[in-house]
């Protein structure tokens, strides 16, 4: 016959650790999501600030600065995968957000894969 109180135990202590993983998880999870979204924000309050203070004349240095921050985002994200950086530029190439030479500069200070 089977002890009935020593499978109390261990479903409670099982049922304990579940709850605790999955509180740890999701604590994570929500982590994760409110930096993700501060940057977000951030690179939204650099775009407001520079159309508001940059003058026309230097309109286009401020065009390319939110693409280098937008572009740093992506990268971000892209990280935050596991994703190869040197596909993540390529792929940023492919799609023309930046140029050959950018992604050359960029890859020197990539991490190893």
């Amino acid at each position: 016959a089977m002890d009935w109180h020593a499978v109390n135990i261990v479903t409670s202590i099982t049922t304990f650790f579940e709850v605790f993983y999955s509180n740890t998880c999701y604590g994570r999870y929500t982590k994760l999501y409110n930096l993700t979204r501060g940057a977000l924000a951030h690179s939204m309050k650099i775009t407001f600030l520079l159309r508001i203070h940059m003058d026309e004349s230097v309109r286009k240095h401020a065009r390319l600065a939110m693409r280098y921050v937008y572009c740093s985002v992506c990268l971000m994200i892209r990280a935050a995968k596991h994703t190869d950086p040197r596909t993540s530029l390529q792929e940023m190439c492919d799609k023309r957000w930046f140029t050959q030479a950018e992604a050359h500069c960029l890859g020197r200070h990539a991490p190893e894969a």
